[in-house]
C-alpha cells in the first residue's frame, strides 16, 4: 500500500477470481472517492464488486458490474437493491471505474472500450469494513486509489446511527439541508467508542482538524450507576490528543432513553469544564427518559422526526460555529 497526500493507494498484477483487494478500513460517511482501473483478459464474464463493507457488516454498500448490468446493494438488516440498470457497453480490454460520494449518494463512472455509462446522486451507504474490491474473473494490472477530501474540512465529527444526512429522523439531515457542509462526519450504525478510537486516531494522522466534535456514546451504555469503562478511556484519549494538537474539542450528552441510561457518561460530560451540545436536555431526557412527546421514536432508542430537529437546533445552539461556510 502506499499513501500519498492521503490517497491511499492499492495494486496488483493479477487479482484471480475469488480473490479480494482491501484498500483500507474506515468508517467515513461523506467527502470520498475512488478510482478502479483493471486489464481484462477477455469480454468481462462474470462480476467485478467494488464496496466500502461485507456480507456481514450493517452499513455496507456494493457496486456490481457484470457483462450485462450495474447494481447498487446495500446491507443493512439485509442486502437491498437501489439501482439495478443494464450498461448497454461491451467490457472489453479494460475496465475504469470512478465512485464521488457526497452526503450518502454517489455519482459513479464507468468505462471500457466501448462507452462510458453515468450513473449520478445513487443511494450510497457504505461506511463501516474495508474498501475493497472482489472479483469471480481474472483481472490484470489492477490500480485502485482511495482518497478523503473531507480530511480538509475544519470540523470532524464522531457519532453513530444518529448520524446519516439522508433521513429527516436524524440531525445531520437538517445540516446538510441547510448548506451548513463544513464537517466531516465519521461513524455508522451500531458503532461505539471502540472503534470510534481507531477512526479518531486515523483522522487525527490524515487531516488537521480545527474542531473535533465527539458524539459517541449511545452503544456504550452506563450501568449499575457507573460509567462506562470503555467511553471514559477514549473519551479520555480524545481529550488529551486534542489538547496536545491545539484542536477545539467539543463534547455532547447523550440522551437517556427507556434502553440506555447515559446518566454516569452525562454527568462527567457536565462536570469536566470543556464545552459541550447538551443533546439530553435539548430532547428533554434531563426530566424524563421518554423524552418530550413526539420526539423519541417508536424503538425506544432513536429520535422520531421532531427529536431529530430538536437536536439540530441544540447543536446550532451550542455550536455555532458549525454554520460557518468555509
Amino acid at each position: 500500500m502506499q499513501i500519498s497526500n492521503n490517497i491511499i493507494t492499492k495494486s496488483a498484477e493479477v487479482l484471480k477470481s475469488g480473490q479480494t483487494l482491501l484498500v483500507d478500513e474506515n468508517t467515513i460517511i461523506n467527502d470520498k472517492h475512488l478510482t478502479f482501473r483493471a486489464r481484462l483478459g477477455s469480454p468481462l464474464k462474470g462480476k467485478i464488486t467494488i464496496a466500502h463493507g461485507g456480507d456481514d457488516k450493517y452499513a455496507s454498500s456494493f457496486l456490481i458490474i457484470d457483462e450485462t448490468n450495474v447494481r447498487v446493494v446495500h446491507m443493512y438488516a439485509e442486502q437491498r437493491e437501489v439501482y439495478c440498470q443494464p450498461h448497454g457497453m461491451n467490457i472489453d480490454e479494460f475496465l475504469a471505474v470512478s465512485i464521488d460520494v457526497g452526503y450518502q449518494s454517489a455519482d459513479i463512472n464507468i468505462m471500457s472500450m466501448s462507452d462510458i455509462f453515468k450513473i449520478s446522486d445513487v443511494d450510497w451507504a457504505g461506511r463501516n469494513g474495508s474498501v475493497n474490491v472482489k472479483t469471480d474473473v481474472d483481472i490484470y494490472d489492477v490500480k485502485v486509489n482511495w482518497y478523503c477530501s473531507g480530511y480538509k474540512k475544519p470540523i470532524y465529527l464522531f457519532g453513530d446511527s444518529y448520524f446519516n444526512t439522508r433521513d429527516p429522523g436524524r440531525w445531520p439531515y437538517y445540516l446538510h439541508r441547510d448548506g451548513y457542509d463544513s464537517s466531516l462526519l465519521i461513524g455508522y450504525p451500531g458503532m461505539g467508542v471502540d472503534r470510534g478510537i481507531i477512526d479518531f486516531r486515523m483522522a487525527m494522522e490524515r487531516g488537521k482538524a480545527q474542531f473535533v466534535v465527539w458524539c459517541l456514546g449511545m452503544n456504550n451504555g452506563d450501568t449499575d450507576g457507573k460509567i462506562n469503562a470503555r467511553w471514559l478511556e477514549a473519551t479520555e484519549e480524545v481529550v488529551a490528543t486534542c489538547k496536545k494538537k491545539g484542536i477545539n474539542l467539543v463534547l455532547s450528552t447523550i440522551p437517556s432513553t427507556p434502553k440506555v441510561n447515559n446518566e454516569e457518561k452525562n454527568k462527567w460530560v457536565r462536570a469536566s469544564g470543556l464545552r459541550y451540545i447538551d443533546f439530553n436536555s435539548a430532547v428533554g431526557a434531563d426530566k424524563d427518559i421518554n423524552w418530550y412527546s413526539e420526539m423519541l421514536y417508536s424503538d425506544g432508542v432513536h429520535p422520531a422526526k421532531r427529536g431529530a430537529e430538536a437536536l439540530y437546533m441544540q447543536v446550532l445552539t451550542d455550536f455555532p460555529e458549525i454554520m460557518e461556510k468555509y
